[in-house]
């Protein structure tokens, strides 16, 4: 589903998580899980301050 959602525009980036959350049984849950990747493979703490967790 990830590599899905790179390709997709925004508006459509949305809404395949939300239909298929839509789909899931009775008291599913989707999880999605974003990869992020620190410019200096060194700053071990580069991911705890990425922008979208602030």
């Amino acid at each position: 589903m990830s590599r899905l959602l790179e390709r997709l525009p925004d508006d459509d980036a949305v809404q395949v998580p939300a239909e298929t959350a839509a789909a899931l049984s009775g008291g599913g849950t989707l999880l999605i899980v974003e990869q992020v990747t620190a410019a200096d493979p060194d700053d071990v703490d580069a991911t705890l301050r990425h922008p979208r967790l602030e």
